[in-house]
């Protein structure tokens, strides 16, 4: 089966709070209303930055898995319909929830996992980072985690694209592999203060609520086919996508090879459910005949 049009979901992002800016009048109603009623709900409150430190990040997730639906819905509506998807880190979450395989309660409580997995690194005195390296292949940041010492601390959470790799770890060692990258000659090298190691098995000791939650939790086959971001496989069922959740957080992704995987099977229209156009941003295209449209352009 030949795909057309595929539908790319971020994860959490850098500055989740700045999302409803640009959104439509009409969007941003919508927005407010599911944010209303989804802080309720975990007690938290809408200004972000009002949170405690621990739920700071929970609320920036949430936060940004109701724009990408709020933009999925707008998509929807204007009568673009995906023929297939992708979802980047905690953006599997969400394109589960879009493409029904679970409730969009369920895809919120999954984020709300998060705050023991927060808590339980706070706990153990460790601080944890990732960050982004722009400008370097992932071959090049390899080497100069080896070249810096920093491989027992730090790791390559995904390969975004030939110039663009984020790195997840201890943030000692992510600081001092950012600093080593800028003096290597990278175009941009950015700390993301996340406060957590995702895709990597640095985390794996903090987050059993997650897996537990995970392993209790029933998903339906997805309306739309979803590309894995680790095996490049198109899941179509719900044990497929039940196995690629109970991943996700510890395992290092490939999205550059699964955007590709999309081009093979036919895409030429990739839609970024992003509301600020972020996925367009780290993603490339191989093929001059595809184009990443925004919620911007649409």
């Amino acid at each position: 089966m030949n795909y057309h049009q595929a539908f790319l979901f971020n994860g959490i992002g850098s500055k989740p709070e700045r999302l409803c800016q640009f959104l439509s009048s009409r969007d941003r109603s919508r927005y407010e209303i599911y944010v209303h009623d989804t802080f309720k709900k975990y007690n938290l409150c809408i200004n972000i930055s009002e949170n405690t430190e621990v739920d700071r990040l929970i609320a920036g997730a949430l936060t940004s898995a109701i724009a990408d639906r709020v933009v999925f819905e707008s998509y929807l509506e204007k009568g673009i319909v995906p023929d297939i998807g992708c979802g980047y880190s905690s953006g599997l979450t969400n394109v589960c929830a879009c493409f029904s395989a679970i409730s969009f309660d369920t895809s919120y409580d999954i984020i709300f996992c998060n705050r023991k997995t927060t808590r339980a690194i706070s706990q153990s005195g460790n601080i944890l980072d990732m960050g982004v390296i722009i400008g370097m292949d992932a071959a090049s940041v390899h080497d100069l985690i080896q070249d810096v010492g920093e491989s027992e601390r730090v790791m390559i959470g995904s390969i975004n694209s030939k110039i663009c790799v984020m790195i997840s770890g201890y943030e000692e060692g992510i600081v001092h592999v950012l600093e080593a990258a800028v003096q290597e000659g990278a175009l941009k090298a950015i700390q993301m203060h996340t406060g957590i190691a995702y895709h990597t098995p640095f985390i794996a000791p903090y987050v059993q609520t997650f897996t537990d939650f995970i392993s209790n939790t029933t998903y339906s086959d997805p309306k739309y086919p979803i590309v894995s971001v680790f095996t490049h496989e198109t899941m179509q069922t719900a044990e497929a996508l039940h196995r690629e959740e109970q991943i996700n957080v510890i395992t290092p992704m490939q999205w550059a090879l699964a955007i590709s995987k999309m081009e093979e099977l036919g895409v030429t229209d990739f839609f970024d459910t992003s509301a600020d156009g972020a996925v367009k941003k780290f993603s490339r295209l191989k093929k001059r005949s595809s184009k990443i449209h925004t919620y911007t352009d649409v």
